[in-house]
Protein backbone atom coordinates (compact mmCIF):
# COMPACT_ATOMS: atom_id res chain seq x y z
CA UNK A 1 0.00 0.00 0.00
CA UNK A 2 2.95 2.50 1.08
CA UNK A 3 4.17 2.01 -2.76
CA UNK A 4 0.51 2.71 -4.61
CA UNK A 5 0.16 5.92 -1.87
CA UNK A 6 3.96 6.68 -2.85
CA UNK A 7 3.23 6.76 -6.55
CA UNK A 8 0.00 8.57 -6.18
CA UNK A 9 1.91 11.40 -4.29
CA UNK A 10 4.92 11.26 -7.02
CA UNK A 11 1.76 11.19 -9.83
CA UNK A 12 0.63 14.52 -8.15
CA UNK A 13 4.09 16.15 -8.03
CA UNK A 14 5.34 15.20 -11.04
CA UNK A 15 3.61 12.85 -13.64
CA UNK A 16 6.34 12.45 -15.98
CA UNK A 17 8.40 10.77 -13.21
CA UNK A 18 6.22 8.25 -13.33
CA UNK A 19 6.29 8.33 -17.40
CA UNK A 20 9.71 7.15 -17.06
CA UNK A 21 9.33 4.29 -14.67
CA UNK A 22 6.89 1.31 -15.29
CA UNK A 23 4.22 2.98 -17.00
CA UNK A 24 6.37 3.44 -20.21
CA UNK A 25 4.94 -0.26 -20.80
CA UNK A 26 1.25 0.78 -20.12
CA UNK A 27 1.41 4.27 -22.18
CA UNK A 28 3.00 1.76 -25.31
CA UNK A 29 0.25 -1.33 -24.61
CA UNK A 30 -2.45 1.79 -24.05
CA UNK A 31 -1.32 3.30 -28.21
CA UNK A 32 -1.54 -0.38 -29.38
CA UNK A 33 -4.77 -0.89 -27.91
CA UNK A 34 -5.85 2.58 -29.66
CA UNK A 35 -4.41 1.31 -32.69
CA UNK A 36 -6.47 -1.85 -32.31
CA UNK A 37 -9.53 -0.22 -31.79
CA UNK A 38 -9.07 2.22 -34.68
CA UNK A 39 -9.16 -0.95 -36.91
CA UNK A 40 -11.99 -2.49 -35.43
CA UNK A 41 -14.05 1.01 -35.89
CA UNK A 42 -12.85 1.06 -39.58
CA UNK A 43 -14.00 -2.18 -40.41
CA UNK A 44 -17.63 -1.38 -38.24
CA UNK A 45 -17.46 1.76 -40.30
CA UNK A 46 -16.79 -0.10 -43.80
CA UNK A 47 -19.48 -2.41 -42.89
CA UNK A 48 -22.30 -0.27 -42.13
CA UNK A 49 -21.84 2.19 -45.53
Amino acid sequence: MANILATKYLHTLNPSIILKQKNINVVRRLLINRRAINSVSRRLNCQGE
